[in-house]
């Protein structure tokens, strides 16, 4: 299912809220310091088991080092922070009914 913004109504308050806080950004600010850094690995799978490589439901050999490269490869990294923390509180309300309802709408409870 395809879910665009109109379904969140609180979404462009929180794009405006967002850009108010960065409109400068040679403006040194705490706020950059909320963020924090999230690296997620190629290897952190279900219950940290590594990830499958391409060709593991083959009779393909793994090249040796192969899995061990994979493992330690970064697969993503993000900032994130608490939306609590970053908006005030009648926004953030706002956010949690809007997620709440966009739930409920596709059948979560």
């Amino acid at each position: 299912q395809v879910i665009y913004t109109g379904k969140v109504p609180s979404a462009s308050i929180l794009r405006s809220e967002y850009d108010a806080l960065f409109h400068d950004p040679r403006q040194p600010s705490s706020n950059r310091f909320a963020f924090d850094p999230w690296f997620v690995s190629c290897s952190e799978g279900i219950n940290g088991q590594l990830a499958p490589l391409p060709g593991d439901d083959e009779e393909e050999d793994v090249l040796p080092g192969e899995r061990e490269a994979c493992a330690s490869q970064t697969q993503y990294s993000l900032k994130r922070i608490q939306a609590s923390t970053l908006f005030n509180d009648t926004t953030y309300e706002a956010l949690i009914n809007d997620i709440t309802s966009l739930a409920n709408t596709i059948g979560c409870t």
